[in-house]
């Protein structure tokens, strides 16, 4: 007999794991020298601009009807010249993955 979940723990157990997984995305391939430096940044007012490889923010969507619920947004920003848009559906994260890329003028 498997484990039943009741729907707020199941629904809980869910975002966790997309979390992790949206974690983990993030991170892979960074090292450990381009971490995040937020003490620097709270001085500064500026944040690190996003890699190619690092999402820029995440659309969660409901898997029914693929409706955004809510937007996850990094702590990387786009350089200049360039804008967040949807680039990808990661359907594992149930999630649309927004990447940099060049403004179209």
């Amino acid at each position: 007999m498997g484990l039943k979940l009741c729907g707020t723990a199941s629904k809980a157990v869910i975002i966790l794991a997309a979390t992790m997984a949206i974690l983990l995305e993030a991170v892979d391939g960074a090292s450990l020298n381009n971490r995040r430096n937020v003490e620097s940044e709270e001085t500064t007012g500026e944040a690190k601009t996003c890699d190619s490889w690092v999402p820029c923010g995440w659309a969660m969507f409901t898997t029914s009807t693929r409706r955004i619920d809510y937007f996850i947004e990094n702590n990387c920003r786009c350089a200049a010249g360039m804008q967040c848009r949807n680039m990808e559906i990661n359907s594992y994260l149930r999630a649309y993955v927004y990447r940099c890329t060049q403004v179209i003028q």
